[in-house]
């Protein structure tokens, strides 16, 4: 299902503890990953070179990891800006999901903020999993849930887009036997799609 799959990085304690995660998709099929690292430098160009020698040592560590958990790892250290070389990049591996960090700021506000993670998520055509990472106190990060499909909650609208969603959603299920919630919210002002309408379809989930 997921055989291949893209793991952004940039080398900070977000990355390592988003690197920790990797192995829950053993159980979805995967077996490569894609380890990427971009360097960019906006207003001192001549710089990458001297940026990707100081990534290298970094980068390593992270491989070695991923090769200890039994994967195929290939490293791609492109230069670029991060959300559209990263997309670019997925692309050339023809990857079958992208995992990135949200470095705990949130979906909403790093929209805000036009986050790598959130232009990738508009950018690209391949699903793309958005994994919570905590700051500590410590200085140290740690995913908000460390088990992924642990239990899973399906939001739909009923769009061409959520059915797509769940058609991946269907076979993670198949996967991992994992308990799933669906949520739906009603606008009262339209009249949307009843509910009992998907229950048939909802119902191969159990």
């Amino acid at each position: 299902m997921f055989r291949k799959i893209l793991v952004c990085t940039d080398l900070s304690p977000a990355s390592d503890a988003l690197i920790q995660c990797v192995d829950d998709f053993k159980i979805l099929g995967m077996e490569e990953v894609v380890l990427a690292h971009v360097i960019y430098v906006a207003n001192t160009p001549g710089l990458e070179e001297m940026l990707a020698e100081e990534a290298r040592p970094g980068l390593e560590r992270q491989r070695k990891f991923l090769t200890e958990q039994g994967l195929k790892v290939v490293v791609e250290m492109p230069f670029g800006k991060p959300a559209h070389t990263l997309n670019d990049t997925a692309e050339k591996h023809d990857v079958s999901a992208i995992i990135v960090g949200s470095h705990g700021k949130g979906i909403l506000r790093s929209a805000t903020l036009g986050s790598v993670s959130s232009r990738l998520l508009n950018l690209s055509q391949r699903p793309v999993f958005l994994a919570r990472i905590a700051l500590l106190t410590s200085g140290k990060c740690e995913l908000i849930c460390p088990k992924l499909f642990s239990r899973v909650l399906y939001p739909t609208d009923f769009s061409e887009t959520a059915e797509r969603a769940f058609g991946y959603l269907e076979k993670v299920v198949a996967e991992t036997k994992c308990p799933v919630t669906i949520l739906h919210t009603h606008d009262e002002r339209t009249h949307g799609q009843p509910l009992s309408s998907h229950q048939e379809e909802w119902k191969k989930l159990h």
